[in-house]
């Protein structure tokens, strides 16, 4: 049952309307943006109100009256910061269609910006449930790099911290950025200042015109980014230094998606790799006679990797297919353990992650958000196929730390909430894949497990018990071991890019899933999220989504400034054909919500309101 809620609505546009612009927090219950297609635009557009979801339990009359709040936090996903000048990047596979989807868009080189204006909003956020609640915490559900590149890497972590300088540039020289200093070798690295240089240095090397995009003018009609408005100098303009305000004192977690620890979100990390990544040859396409080897080929995505393979170590300066650049060893992709390291140079608390996640490359750990013996478990899982291909996957040893992590809340009275890259439906990687082994690090266990079955089958694997004590077994899904456990009443990830809400239930209990859209893609958001206690043997979930800072509407001209290149990326995002524009919002009951979940027996008995 579905039911509109509007009161946090109104007492929303009243707090936005007593603060000042300048810093004001707002939310899409407020204010959303939406298209003007005759003009190619996009415009403010009236707001989303809370829809109470009631598919897991029913709301009671008056429960706002009565109810504790438990936490207020964001999540953010999917910001795929990217240096788009790396020969790492692929951007002629896209038009194949194949294994690396989504290869090229014409924002691309914005994500850093994208990311700054976010938090802009975010830190200054308030509960719209619990008014004058500040952010207990943020957690980035993965892809918070496009390839795991050293630099992409630092670039992503200055931004989140803040009162850093960010100079989003590569292929120059190190004296050339004086406002950063990299390390990426394991050992705490000198931080950037907090101004930037009078001025930064830039030169675009990465791909304009043809098939691509081109802001400084594009008459080709049959170019598909042709119609895109023109913003001139915008090439040089995104690499320009700016400082970031970041989280100030708001603790931010990190979680690891298919994008931080395979290159390009698909290809294991190796020394092949990092000579192409770093060296002096960008590859900017295929011969013909590859084309062709590749479009007929049974297996056309292990005919394209082995293309590129070929391609990338046999490719020199004048090669067809092929152009010289500057290199850069900050462009190194890093191993999953030194990702992590990088985490744990940064903060003590690692942004979640611990000395021993260093060592194993693993990504998975337990949070606590109100201490160990508080009410809240938060389960963070690393779901990265480490074999190769974007989709994800839990090793076997993981899915038993999973279960155990449940049986301890179910023990101890806790709400466990889940975190993943990873949706449920997109959790079905076998561990196969058309690339080499390489030294990503973590787990390459061949005994996985799916969030409900195999890749691209629909096949939904049946549960086999309910028995919340009794062990895993080989084919047991993520979904089934969640409905066992009675602690376990959301599970929150990103990947798909969209905006989606799904209950999940069987006879005896539920779970929520939240699926956050994409901060490089349209719509661009975040989610609040508010969990609380309505002291009646229920739950609520709030979800409210926000938009970065930048313009609905950025004008005609480009510019340094990061609020301004922010919402020429969210332009650029709508209007690339390949968005997925309106339908990447989801619809009402994926947008804001209030969703009702019935309160773990053990949490009532042990954290009675």
């Amino acid at each position: 049952m579905r039911r509109i809620w509007r009161q946090a609505a109104v007492a929303a546009a009243v707090l936005a309307a007593a603060t000042p612009a300048s810093g004001a927090p707002s939310t899409t219950l407020s204010r959303t943006i939406e298209a003007d297609q005759a003009q190619e635009r996009l415009k403010p557009g009236p707001g989303d109100d809370y829809l109470v979801r009631e598919d897991l339990a029913t709301a009671r009359g008056g429960r706002a009256t009565d109810r504790e709040d438990l936490l207020f936090f964001a999540q953010m996903t999917d910001s795929h910061v990217i240096d788009e000048e790396s020969p790492l990047r692929v951007e002629f596979t896209d038009k194949y269609g194949l294994v690396f989807t989504s290869a090229y868009r014409p924002q691309e080189g914005l994500t850093a910006q994208v990311l700054d204006q976010m938090i802009e909003n975010l830190r200054n956020a308030e509960s719209p449930i619990e008014n004058g609640r500040d952010l207990d915490l943020v957690i980035q559900t993965g892809d918070n790099t496009d390839s795991g590149q050293c630099n992409e890497t630092l670039w992503m972590i200055d931004v989140m911290t803040g009162d850093r300088a960010v100079t989003p540039d590569s292929g120059l020289p190190r004296d050339a950025l004086p406002s950063t200093a990299y390390s990426c070798k394991g050992a705490n690295r000198p931080l950037p200042p907090s101004r930037c240089p009078a001025q930064s240095a830039a030169k675009y090397e990465g791909v304009r015109g043809g098939d691509y995009y081109e802001p400084d003018g594009d008459s080709d009609a049959a170019n598909p980014y042709g119609p895109l408005r023109n913003y001139v100098g915008l090439l040089l303009d995104e690499q320009q230094c700016f400082v970031a305000d970041g989280f100030d004192d708001i603790p931010w977690y990190a979680v690891f998606g298919n994008h931080d620890g395979l290159i390009q979100g698909n290809a294991p990390r190796n020394p092949g790799y990092e000579a192409l990544g770093t060296g002096p040859v960008k590859v900017t396409g295929l011969s013909a006679t590859d084309t062709a080897a590749i479009t007929t080929a049974p297996d056309r995505d292990a005919a394209l990797a082995a293309a590129f393979r070929a391609m990338s170590s046999a490719a020199s300066p004048g090669t067809p297919g092929a152009r010289q650049i500057e290199p850069d060893r900050r462009r190194k992709p890093l191993s999953k353990n030194q990702y992590i390291q990088e985490h744990l140079n940064d903060s003590a608390y690692g942004h979640g992650f611990s000395p021993a996640n260093a060592v194993s490359g693993q990504g998975n750990y337990v949070l606590f958000p109100k201490g160990p013996q508080g009410p809240l478990r938060f389960v963070v899982l690393d779901s990265i196929s480490e074999h190769g291909l974007e989709n994800g996957n839990l090793d076997d040893a993981q899915f038993q730390w999973v279960h155990e992590q449940l049986k301890a809340a179910d023990t101890a009275g806790q709400i466990a909430v889940l975190f993943a890259h990873h949706s449920l439906k997109t959790m079905g990687q076998p561990p196969i894949s058309p690339f080499v082994p390489g030294d990503t690090g973590g787990s390459l266990d061949p005994n996985v497990h799916f969030g409900l079955g195999p890749r691209d089958t629909g096949i939904q694997l049946p549960c086999a018990t309910r028995d919340a004590a009794l062990p895993t077994y080989p084919t047991e899904t993520l979904k089934c071991l969640m409905l066992r456990h009675p602690s376990a009443v959301a599970f929150v990830n990103g990947h798909e890019h969209n905006n989606r809400i799904d209950a999940f239930r069987d006879s005896q209990r539920g779970f929520w899933e939240l699926n956050t859209a994409a901060h490089i893609d349209f719509p661009q958001q975040s989610r609040l999220i508010d969990l609380v206690d309505n002291c009646d043997g229920t739950l609520s979930i709030f979800g409210t989504l926000v938009d970065h800072q930048g313009s609905a509407n950025p004008g005609n001209a480009s510019s340094t400034d990061p609020k301004k290149l922010a919402g020429i990326s969210r332009e650029l995002s709508y209007f690339d054909y390949q968005s997925g524009k309106e339908g990447s919002r989801g619809g009402e009951d994926d947008r804001n919500v209030e969703l009702l979940v019935k309160a773990p027996p053990a949490y009532q008995a042990a954290h009675a309101c």
